[in-house]
C-alpha cells in the first residue's frame, strides 16, 4: 500500500494503490485506513507537536469513491423513528473544507449516522472537533456524540455536545479532552444525529463538516484519597501520571497553593518516561507500514506536599508538565485538611444528595460525610425494581452513618425512568402527581422499598427539595395521611415531610400528617430574608427545614461567597431552623465540593461553621468597642463559641475568659495576643471563631442595660438613669462599676457599688451631667466593672447613648468646590410640628469662625452652607458645629474631621 501526495487547493490529496488500478473497486477497508494516514499527515502542521489527528473526515471526494453521495464506511441508522426517506447525503458547499459537507434534510423523523471504528487507547486523551450548521429547526435538535468501546464491544464511555437547534452560520464544535478510564478501551465511534422533538420538523437542514478525532497526551493527577478531604496533613500523596507525550523526560513541577492561590511551596522532578509499546490495533501499524508516527512516552512522579508546615486549610496543587518548547500540560487538584472537632450528638446542618452515588459511591460517602460537620443527609431511595443491591447499599450507609450521629433521610421523588409507573406519567410530573393516582398504582412499587428500608430509615421526604407540587394540592392532608398510613405498616417510628414554598402560607390544622416542611425559594434567600421567614414560620408547629444556597462561583469573590454562606448558616441556627441543607453539595458553581467529588473552596467555611455550631443553643451577642459583629452559642458540652467579624479590619481588646482559642474559618488555629488578661483580636470581613469563652462573663456582658438610652441635650443639669446588671455566676459577686465618657461628662456616683446574689438582677441608680462641650448624637460610653466572684474580675462593657431626644437632628457633609474651596453643608431636620429657631456656629482652629441662623423651622429640613477658601489646607482638621436653640435650652454639638 502506498500513499501519494498530489497537492490540490492548499490541501493534500492522496491516491491509494493497493494491488488494483481501479480506485473505485479497491478494497474499502484498505482505503479507509489509508485515509486515516492521510488525515494524520494532513493535520500535523495544524496541531501542537504532541497532538496527533487519528481521524478526519471532510466529506470530500476521498470519502465518496463510489459516487453514491453517502460517506464511505459510515453506517446510517434505520428503524423506528429513523425512516429511510429522510435525506442524508454529501452535498457541495464552497464555504467548507474540501468544498463538501454532509447534509440532513428533515422530512419528519430522526436521522443518525456513525463513523467507522477508530482505534484508540486509554493511554491517551482525545478531542473531537467538528463544524455544524442548523437551519429551520423548530422541534428537532442536532447532536454530536463520541462513544468508546472495549475489546469486547462493550460501551465504556460516551460524550456528547448539548443539543443545538439553531446555528445560522457554521459553528465550531469541540468535545474534550476526553480521558477513558477503561484499560481495555480499543475503539471509538463518532455519531452525527438529528433527534426529533415532541413534534417532528418537516423542513429544515442540518449540515456537518470537518469531523476530527485528535489524540492528545493524557495527564492524570490524583491523590491517595478518592475525595481529597484529609484529617492528617502528613499522609497526603499527589501523583502525576503522563502518557502520550513525545519527549521522554519533561520536567514535572508541583506547586502548593493556598485558598488565595498564593504559592506556598514547589517541587520539580524529571518524568523519566518510558517508550509506549502499541499493539497493532492501537498503534502505528493500523495506520500503514509507511506511516512515521512519533514515539510516545509515559511515566509517573509522586509528591508529598509539606502541608504540615502550614496547618489545616484549603489547598490546591498545580501540576505543570514542561518540555523543551515550554509548558505542555497543566492540571489542578484541590485538597482540604480538616481540623478534628469533637462532634455533637445532634445538629441541624446536612447535605442533600440528589445524585445518589454520583459522583461518589456510598462507600466513599461513608468515609467523607463524618468529616464535613453534618448530622443529616438526604438520599434518593426510589430505586429500580429488582435492584435490591442499591437498597442494601443504602441500608449499610444508614447504619454506618448512624454511628457518627448522621441521620439518613430517604427521598421519594420520581419513580425510576424505566418503570411502568414512570412511563405512564408526563416528563414533568412531580411526586404529587404520582400520589394522585390510585394507591394501587404506586403502593405496589413502593412497598418493597419500604419493607427493606423503613426499619433503618426513620425520616422520609416526599419529593425533591424544590418540588413544591403539594402547594395548592387538593385534599393534601387526606392524601398525605394515606401515604403515612402506608409507611406505618412497616415501622412505627416514621417522620414524614414535604417540600413547600416560603411565599406560601403553611397549613394550620390540629393534626397534620407530616413532621416537617422543606422550604425553598426562587431566587434563593439571603441570610436576612431567611431570618425573617424563619421568625414568622416558627409560629407553626411543624419542623422548619431550610436550604442554604451558596452564591455562584463565577459571579462573586471567595470572600463574598464565604461571608454569605456563613451568614445563611448563622440565620438558620439563630432562628431555630430544625434542619438546614445544602441542596447541591457536589457542584462547581453552587456547591461545597466540585463536580468530580473533590473539595471546593467553600467546603472548609461550611465544615468549620457546621462542626462548631451544629448542636448549639444561641445565647446572644456582645457590643464591642470597635463595632465588630458577633454571635455567641453554647455547645452541648458547655463550651461557649463566638463567631466574630467586622466589615473593616479592626483590632478589638476584650476580656472573654482565660482559656479562649481562635479558629479561622479555614479551621486553622490562630495565635491571640493578650494584655492584662484581655484578648487582642484582629478581625476583618472573614469570620473567625473564638472557642472557650467564659459563659458567666459573656452573659454578664450581654445583660448590662441602661434604663434610658436617650439623654436630653440640656447642659449643666443632672439627668437620672439606671444601670441594670444580672449575676450569672454560680456564687454571689461584689464590687463596683465606673461609667466613663470621652466627652468629660460628670457621672455620679463615681463608683457605683453593688453586692449581687447568684441569678439576681439589680438596678443601680446614677446621674449624668453634660458639659457645654458635649457632642450631640450617638455616643459610646465605657462601663468598667471591678468585682469578685470565684475570682477577681476587671473588664469593660460598651453601650451607646444618644444625646438629644431625636426630635431635632443635626447632620454635616463636606466636599471641595471646583475652585478648591471647602464647602461644609449643614442639614437640620425637625421631626415635630413645633417651630424652632437655632443660632449656629462653625469653629476650627485655623480659620475664622462662621455663623448662620435657622428661623422658624417646622417639620422638615433646613440646609445651610459654609465656605472656606484654600480648603485643602484644612484636610485632617477638627471642626465643631454648635447649634443653640433660641428661646430654649437645647444645644446640639457635632464634631467632625475634614477628609479628602
Amino acid at each position: 500500500m502506498m500513499v501519494k501526495d498530489s497537492g490540490h487547493d492548499g490541501f493534500r490529496i492522496f491516491e491509494l494503490y493497493a494491488g488494483c488500478r481501479d480506485r473505485v473497486k479497491c478494497n474499502m477497508n484498505t482505503f479507509f485506513w489509508a485515509l486515516i494516514v492521510a488525515t494524520s499527515v494532513l493535520g500535523r502542521e495544524d496541531h501542537p507537536s504532541d497532538e496527533v489527528p487519528v481521524f478526519r473526515c471532510a466529506f470530500d471526494q476521498q470519502w465518496d469513491v463510489n459516487f453514491d453521495t453517502m460517506p464511505d464506511t459510515w453506517q446510517r441508522k434505520t428503524g423506528p423513528g429513523y425512516p429511510r426517506y429522510v435525506h442524508i447525503a454529501i452535498e457541495d458547499d464552497e464555504t467548507v473544507v474540501g468544498n463538501r459537507c454532509l447534509t440532513i434534510r428533515l422530512d419528519g423523523g430522526g436521522a443518525s449516522i456513525t463513523s467507522p471504528p477508530i482505534p484508540i487507547s486509554s493511554r491517551y486523551s482525545y478531542q473531537l472537533n467538528a463544524r455544524l450548521k442548523a437551519l429551520g429547526l423548530h422541534h428537532d435538535q442536532a447532536i454530536i456524540t463520541v462513544d468508546f468501546f472495549d475489546d469486547k464491544n462493550k460501551l465504556v464511555h460516551t460524550e456528547s455536545i448539548a443539543p443545538i437547534r439553531t446555528a445560522q452560520e457554521w459553528m465550531d464544535i469541540s468535545i474534550g479532552p476526553i480521558a477513558i478510564d477503561a484499560k481495555n478501551a480499543s475503539r471509538a465511534l463518532i455519531g452525527l444525529h438529528v433527534q426529533p422533538g415532541q413534534k417532528e420538523d418537516l423542513q429544515g437542514t442540518v449540515s456537518f463538516d470537518d469531523v476530527q478525532l485528535i489524540r492528545q497526551p493524557r495527564i492524570v493527577v490524583q491523590t491517595n484519597s478518592r475525595f481529597n478531604v484529609y484529617t492528617e496533613p502528613n499522609n497526603i500523596v499527589v501523583s502525576c501520571h503522563v502518557s502520550g507525550i513525545h519527549e521522554p523526560n519533561p520536567m514535572v513541577r508541583f506547586e502548593l497553593l493556598d485558598a488565595s492561590s498564593d504559592r506556598l511551596d514547589k517541587e520539580e522532578e524529571k518524568l523519566g518516561g518510558e517508550l509506549i509499546y502499541e499493539e497493532p490495533s492501537q498503534g502505528s501499524k493500523w495506520l500503514g507500514a509507511d506511516t512515521d508516527l512519533p514515539d510516545a512516552y509515559e511515566g509517573s512522579v509522586d509528591w508529598s506536599p509539606p502541608i504540615h508546615m502550614f496547618g489545616f486549610g484549603f489547598y490546591r496543587v498545580r501540576v505543570v508538565v514542561e518540555g523543551r518548547q515550554g509548558k505542555m500540560r497543566e492540571h489542578m487538584v484541590s485538597l482540604a485538611v480538616v481540623r478534628p472537632f469533637e462532634s455533637t450528638k445532634q445538629g441541624v446542618f446536612g447535605w442533600s444528595l440528589p445524585g445518589g452515588e454520583n459522583p461518589l459511591s456510598f462507600e466513599d460517602l461513608n468515609r467523607l460525610l463524618p468529616r464535613v460537620g453534618i448530622h443529616w443527609v438526604k438520599i434518593p431511595v426510589w430505586y429500580r425494581e429488582g435492584d435490591d443491591a442499591y437498597g442494601d447499599r443504602v441500608l449499610r450507609l444508614a447504619e454506618h452513618l448512624a454511628t457518627s450521629g448522621i441521620e439518613l433521610v430517604g427521598v421519594l421523588d420520581r419513580p425510576p425512568a424505566d418503570s411502568d409507573l414512570a412511563r405512564s406519567l408526563d416528563a414533568s410530573a412531580s411526586i404529587s402527581d404520582v400520589l394522585s393516582l390510585a394507591p394501587a398504582a404506586w403502593s405496589s412499587v413502593l412497598d418493597p422499598i419500604m419493607t427493606r428500608l423503613s426499619l433503618r430509615v426513620r425520616w422520609w421526604q416526599l419529593g425533591s427539595d424544590r418540588d413544591t407540587g403539594f402547594v395548592g394540592y387538593p385534599n393534601i392532608v387526606e392524601q398525605i395521611s394515606k401515604v403515612r398510613k402506608n409507611l406505618y405498616r412497616f415501622g412505627q417510628d416514621v417522620n414524614l415531610g414535604i417540600a413547600w414554598r416560603w411565599t406560601e402560607e403553611a397549613i394550620l390544622e390540629p393534626a397534620l400528617p407530616w413532621e416537617f416542611l422543606q422550604y425553598s425559594a426562587d431566587p434563593a434567600l439571603t441570610g436576612d430574608e431567611l431570618a425573617a421567614y424563619l421568625n414568622e414560620a416558627n409560629q407553626d408547629r411543624t419542623g422548619n427545614w431550610v436550604l442554604i444556597e451558596p452564591l455562584p462561583l463565577g459571579q462573586y469573590s471567595l470572600e463574598t461567597r464565604t461571608r454569605d454562606l456563613v451568614y445563611q448558616m448563622l440565620s438558620a441556627r439563630i432562628h431555630n431552623a430544625a434542619a438546614a441543607f445544602i441542596p447541591e453539595p457536589f457542584s462547581n458553581e453552587h456547591g461545597l465540593m466540585n463536580d468530580d467529588g473533590t473539595p471546593g473552596e467553600l467546603l472548609l467555611p461550611w465544615r468549620t461553621t457546621a462542626a462548631l455550631l451544629g448542636g448549639t443553643t444561641y445565647l446572644g451577642q456582645i457590643q464591642m468597642q470597635g463595632g465588630s459583629h458577633n454571635h455567641i452559642f453554647r455547645r452541648e458540652d458547655g463550651t461557649v463559641v463566638m463567631v466574630i467579624w467586622n466589615d473593616q479590619p479592626t483590632r478589638e481588646t476584650i476580656f472573654l475568659g482565660n482559656n479562649v482559642r481562635c479558629i479561622s474559618i479555614w479551621g486553622r488555629e490562630m495565635e491571640l495576643e493578650t494584655k492584662d488578661d484581655h484578648l487582642i483580636i484582629d478581625t476583618g470581613p472573614m469570620p473567625d471563631f473564638l472557642i472557650g469563652l467564659s459563659e458567666p462573663v459573656a452573659r454578664w456582658r450581654m445583660a448590662v442595660q441602661l434604663q434610658k438610652q436617650r439623654i436630653p441635650s440640656v447642659f449643666s443639669v443632672a439627668h437620672p438613669n439606671m444601670l441594670s446588671i444580672q449575676n450569672p455566676f454560680p456564687q454571689g459577686a461584689g464590687g463596683y462599676a465606673e461609667i466613663i465618657s470621652d466627652d468629660e461628662w460628670t457621672i455620679e456616683p463615681h463608683h457605683i457599688e453593688f453586692k449581687i446574689a447568684s441569678g439576681e438582677e439589680q438596678n443601680l441608680p446614677f446621674q449624668i451631667t453634660l458639659p457645654f462641650s458635649a457632642s450631640s448624637g450617638e455616643q459610646q460610653i465605657r462601663i468598667d466593672f471591678h468585682f469578685s466572684a470565684d475570682r477577681t474580675y476587671h473588664f469593660s462593657v460598651y453601650r451607646d447613648v444618644i444625646i438629644g431626644l431625636g426630635d431635632i437632628l443635626l447632620e454635616v457633609s463636606t466636599h471641595f468646590d471646583n475652585d478648591g474651596s471647602l464647602i461644609v453643608e449643614q442639614r437640620m431636620s425637625n421631626r415635630t410640628d413645633k417651630y424652632v429657631d437655632f443660632r449656629c456656629f462653625l469653629r476650627t482652629k485655623k480659620r475664622r469662625h462662621q455663623r448662620s441662623h435657622v428661623f422658624q423651622l417646622g417639620r422638615g429640613q433646613d440646609i445651610q452652607q459654609y465656605r472656606f477658601h484654600d480648603g485643602k489646607e484644612l484636610i485632617g482638621e477638627e471642626f465643631q458645629l454648635r447649634a443653640e436653640e433660641i428661646g430654649g435650652t437645647r444645644v446640639l454639638i457635632h464634631r467632625f474631621y475634614v477628609e479628602e
